[in-house]
Formats: structure tokens, C-alpha cells, sequence
């Protein structure tokens, strides 16, 4: 499997998806979820569930070389998540129209890194998701 995509491969492959959708979960983490924008855009969709596999096992193994690589530098949160790594789960699922990672920690220290590193994203992307 691929580390990463370039950025005109993440362009156009975020042309048939929805943004990603950034949840954050004021007591645990958050979550990381991508949509196929038409349901039938299975290709995509298998796309999207081998990205998101990926990066959660990277995630769980303390590799975060994917947001780095895209974002060419390294996004807030994520030195501390590396240090308490141990305290947080990252959790592939499969839904209808794509997939999504959730992120969990019970740490005080993790849990503020994580809802950085994915109001980050949510900056970064532009999802127009909530960061409070």
C-alpha cells in the first residue's frame, strides 16, 4: 500500500469525495471521516477505505509520516501524541459511503493533542467543522 498520494493525486481524488468530516468528542478524541460524494462511485469509495486503514495502522504504530508528508510540516498535537501514544486508540470502520478513524484517549495530555492536531486538519482542509 501507498504511504501517501501527491498533492494533485489528494486534489483530485478529494474531487470525487466529500471533505472530510471532523468530529471533535469534547470527552474523548475525535473523529476522522470521508464520504464518497455519489454513492455508486465505488472506486472511489475503496479509496477512501484503504487511506483511512492505512492511516489509522500508522497511527496505532506511531507513524506520522501521512500528515506531515501532506501538510509538509508537522501539524499541532502531534508531538504529544507520539509521546502518549499508549493511551490512544485509532479505530478503522467502514461506513455506508466510505470509512472513518476514531481517534480515543482517557489522558488529559492526549486529548488535548489530538482535538489540536484535528482542529488543525479542520483548518487545513477547510471542512467547516466545529473546533469548540
Amino acid at each position: 500500500m501507498r504511504l501517501a498520494w501527491t498533492c494533485a493525486e489528494m486534489k483530485e481524488w478529494a474531487s470525487h469525495t466529500r471533505k472530510p468530516n471532523i468530529t471533535l468528542n469534547c470527552c474523548q478524541g475525535g473523529i476522522i471521516q470521508v464520504d464518497v460524494n455519489n454513492e455508486n462511485d465505488t472506486t472511489s469509495r475503496r479509496q477512501i477505505r484503504q487511506h483511512l486503514t492505512h492511516v489509522a495502522s500508522m497511527f496505532a504504530a506511531n507513524n506520522f509520516e501521512i500528515p506531515m508528508f501532506i501538510h509538509d510540516t508537522v501539524p499541532p498535537g502531534v508531538p504529544v501524541m507520539k509521546e502518549k501514544h499508549r493511551e490512544i486508540s485509532y479505530t478503522f470502520s467502514e461506513t455506508p459511503r466510505g470509512a472513518k478513524v476514531t481517534i480515543v484517549t482517557h489522558g488529559p495530555e492526549a486529548l488535548e493533542a489530538i482535538h489540536k492536531f484535528l482542529e488543525f486538519q479542520i483548518k487545513e482542509h477547510r471542512t467547516g467543522d466545529l473546533t469548540k
